[in-house]
């Protein structure tokens, strides 16, 4: 498969298109929805959530990639997903990434903010078509989408689910996903909801209390379920010597989360906390997470969700059964 996963030529969609689709917008998948890449990198740079805290993006990668020599730096920068949104500069975001053809998964914060910009687009165009003069609005979280190119637009809609690759001089595979997999299920099987929102699994009424390996007694939650355990606890322990070492984000709360088969890169940024990467040197080196502290608080967590909130997630959720 490719090596660039993230990128496409602009010119294989039109926009033009979108004025024909339901409001609001079902997201296709991407053209790749899993890739792997064929060649060990020399070395990575992996990214934590960054929602859009430019600052923070800059100082990290002026600390850890653009101070060093072309030769010695990460050969690639790759992203867990939620590089935009809630944060104060998300198109910049976009821009840096592109700027050093980083790669990237798709988060689901890509996936409400592109199903809000193609939406908003599709709505202008409709009116255009109309001569209409009212427009729907646009929720003022998602306002910046409208500094987005239509270059910007293609490559956050190309971005896959997962991307898997391996180090020069480490054993390890690594796949990137933005917030986890379901112990036991395959990754075809793996529902898109579950690739974008898993925080917690809980064991399906009636199976066995001891984790069983490669039996799928597993159902995720963002947030609830009885007995609820963090997904990468569960998948470590049902981990054989082959199973993929899982780098992950779009758990805040807990923050940096290690286990012997995956590690959390979400460490709160936008929160006011860190900007977290975990960089991988050729080998026999060892791996390091490095940070660069938030400048300020840009978003309050959430406490708890009011119903309108529910009804957004509802509405994010509009292909949350869909195998990928």
């Amino acid at each position: 498969m490719s090596t660039h996963p993230s990128r496409r030529p602009a010119s294989n969609r039109s926009p033009r298109s979108l004025a024909a689709l339901p409001l609001p917008l079902p997201l296709p998948l991407p053209p790749e929805v899993h890739v792997s890449v064929p060649q060990p990198l020399r070395s990575a740079l992996v990214i934590g959530d960054v929602h859009g805290c430019a600052h923070e993006l800059k100082l990290l990668l002026d600390k850890f990639y653009f101070s060093r020599q072309p030769c010695s730096r990460p050969e690639r920068v790759i992203f867990v997903g939620d590089l935009v949104n809630k944060g104060p500069d998300s198109c910049a975001c976009v821009r840096i990434a592109r700027e050093i053809d980083a790669w990237c998964v798709r988060g689901n914060h890509e996936e409400v903010s592109l199903i809000a910009a193609l939406s908003d687009r599709a709505n202008k165009e409709s009116l255009q078509a109309s001569n209409e003069e009212s427009q729907r609005s646009l929720p003022d979280k998602y306002g910046w989408t409208r500094g987005l190119s239509q270059s910007d637009l293609d490559w956050l809609c190309d971005l896959p689910l997962s991307i898997s690759f391996k180090v020069m001089g480490h054993a390890e595979q690594f796949m990137v996903v933005h917030a986890g997999l379901v112990p036991g299920v395959s990754l075809a099987e793996q529902k898109l909801a579950d690739l974008l929102r898993v925080r917690d699994v809980a064991q399906i009424h009636g199976s066995s209390e001891s984790v069983q390996k490669q039996s799928p007694n597993w159902k995720a939650f963002e947030t609830g379920g009885c007995n609820p355990r963090p997904w990468a606890s569960v998948y470590s322990e049902c981990a054989e010597p082959e199973t993929p070492f899982i780098l992950f984000g779009h758990d805040a709360k807990r923050g940096i989360q290690s286990y012997s088969h995956a590690l959390g890169l979400d460490s709160g940024c936008v929160y006011g906390k860190q900007l977290s990467a975990l960089a991988l040197p050729q080998g026999p080196r060892p791996y390091e997470i490095v940070s660069v502290s938030a400048a300020r608080i840009y978003e309050k967590p959430k406490v708890s969700r009011n119903l309108e909130d529910v009804v957004q997630v509802l509405s994010d959720l509009l292909v949350s059964d869909e195998k990928v």
